[in-house]
């Protein structure tokens, strides 16, 4: 398209053309996806969700296709990797443009990895920037180029181009971000999926530390159905279902109340370790919990680590006056996708799609060639060929217009005459004295010569009462003379409620005079005041 090449997407944070992006989150058993709309300074409308959920042996990329049926079209695929792929790095750099830190960004995390930096892609946001010193402190992500490239061609079996691959616990925090823009104390981010949580620790609004725990919804379930000696199935049922609110069943309140415990130590575990691991590590003073939603969880966890706890949920997130829903029910356990597709200024730049993972179009500068020379005919062609051209297009035109100007006079103001028409000057003229005439008609009714008749006839049926008197009235004439004049035509019970009629109608304010009727069979003469008179 013309103006993906011409154009830039966006300038600063304000997206010259819209933009719908589709979110993905490919989870163990479930896919979710999110689409929302962006525009101008980042207005942003979340307009569908969308879960398929998977069964052993189900196909990744058909479940992919089902959901991508149900969207709208869109501009863009953005997948949420799982930060347990990820390896995280902080690191400080004498740089401060972007292009400079990607040139030494290999070099830097290469020593740390497990494995050849050629079997990497990296790709990094910008926690921090100190201008004076001319450095910044970034995070760096490292993920395996064949966690990529499946994730690539699972999308290509499906038909589909991903055009950013982001991380879970990036995105994440793009989303707090959104909301908690202004936040200075330390927060930890508790991202509970199916089978992993991620632990993100966060000091005045900077993303320091992530670590994923392999436990989640489905470690909990599991801890309850060994200790119930029930189905996994059957506990996950009732772990959705009760949550940690108290039910009628004991057992399952003693084993839910285990289960969380220990998930819960393996949470503070994972805090101690970033206590251990950070020296400038800072008290926690809220805990926000998003993912899959365990009720009672939040209070549960506030309890028993003695720290604030909060849901990020959908009435947090319009805390965003930018972020509207256009669908009434989100699911919180849909905030994932819903992070992966949000464009938020922190971390939109971030994607794993880099050197030869990155999507090419091989045809792009014969396309910019085509367009340059397309945009060139359109603009110089018509200048070329106007002198040749002129003259006759002129008179063709003016002709045209002659017979369509005479065509629309005749059927406006039904002109027959031949000899008329076959003159435009003439039928001008014409029309001009029958449009006179007709304005010297509605002159008539014009508010500034008088009221609207309307008003006549709403005074008549307030000030008369018909069943009292037992009017029945044939015929109401208006006379548009000057005065105007209302002829009622019509009869009354008796002579007394004649005299009550005549009373009545002498006592309105917008008639000058009524004729004074002589017989119970009436024909009265009523003249009506101009708006000057009653003023």
């Amino acid at each position: 398209m013309i103006k993906n090449i011409l154009l830039p997407e966006k300038i600063g944070n304000y997206f010259i053309f819209p933009k719908r992006i589709i979110g993905f989150f490919l989870g163990k058993n479930i896919i979710k996806a999110t689409q929302l709309n962006v525009s101008g300074s980042r207005k942003t409308i979340v307009e569908k969700y969308f879960e398929e959920h998977l069964e052993i042996g189900s196909n990744l990329s058909r479940a992919i296709e089902k959901i991508i049926q149900k969207t709208d079209k869109y501009d863009g695929i953005k997948v949420s990797l799982p930060g347990s792929l990820v390896i995280f790095k902080e690191l400080t750099l004498p740089f401060t443009d972007l292009d400079k830190i990607r040139m030494v960004l290999d070099f830097e995390v290469e020593a740390a990895l497990p494995f050849s930096i050629d079997e990497a892609v990296v790709d990094f946001i910008v926690i921090k920037k100190d201008l004076l010193k001319k450095e910044s402190t970034i995070l760096a992500c490292v993920a395996r180029k064949k966690d990529i490239y499946e994730l690539i061609d699972t999308f290509k079996n499906a038909g589909l181009q991903i055009t950013n691959v982001g991380v879970d616990v990036i995105d994440i925090y793009g989303l707090y971000k959104s909301i908690y823009a202004l936040n200075t104390g330390t927060d930890i981010i508790l991202d509970i999926e199916f089978a992993y949580t991620n632990v993100i620790y966060v000091q005045n609004g900077e993303l320091r530390l992530a670590r994923t725990i392999h436990q989640g919804i489905s470690t909990i379930a599991k801890s309850i159905s060994e200790h119930m000696k029930i189905d996994n199935n059957k506990a996950l049922e009732y772990l959705i279902r009760f949550g940690l609110e108290i039910s009628e069943d004991q057992e399952y309140n003693r084993a839910v109340n285990n289960a969380m415990s220990e998930f819960i130590g393996s949470i503070q575990f994972t805090l101690n370790s970033f206590k251990s691991l950070y020296s400038s590590f800072s008290e926690i003073t809220r805990i926000i919990v998003t993912g899959n939603e365990i009720k009672k969880f939040s209070e549960f966890l506030e309890t028993k680590l003695n720290i604030k706890s909060e849901y990020l949920n959908t009435t947090k997130i319009l805390q965003n006056n930018n972020i509207t829903f256009k669908e009434k029910h989100f699911p919180n356990s849909g905030i994932i996708s819903l992070a992966a597709a949000l464009p938020v200024p922190q971390t939109e730049e971030f994607n794993l799609l880099r050197k030869d993972l990155e999507p090419k179009d091989i045809n792009l500068l014969n396309k910019q060639i085509i367009a340059f020379i397309a945009l060139f005919i359109l603009a110089f062609a018509p200048l070329l060929g106007y002198s040749y051209f002129q003259k006759s297009k002129l008179e063709t035109e003016v002709n045209n217009s002659k017979k369509e100007v005479i065509a629309i006079l005749k059927n406006e103001f039904e002109i027959t005459d031949p000899k008329i028409l076959k003159n435009l000057t003439e039928v001008i003229q014409t029309a001009k004295s029958k449009l006179d005439e007709e304005k010297n008609i509605w002159y008539a009714f014009s508010p500034q010569t008088r009221l609207s008749f309307l008003k006549y006839l709403n005074e008549l049926s307030e000030i008369i009462d018909k069943d009292a008197i037992g009017l029945k009235l044939k015929k109401l004439t208006i006379f548009t003379t000057a005065p105007d004049v209302i002829t009622l035509d019509g009869e009354v019970r008796d002579f007394a409620a004649l005299g009550i009629l005549e009373k009545e109608l002498d006592e309105s304010k917008l008639f000058s005079h009524v004729s004074a009727p002589q017989e119970t069979k009436f024909n009265i003469d009523i003249t009506t005041k101009k708006n000057e008179e009653l003023e």
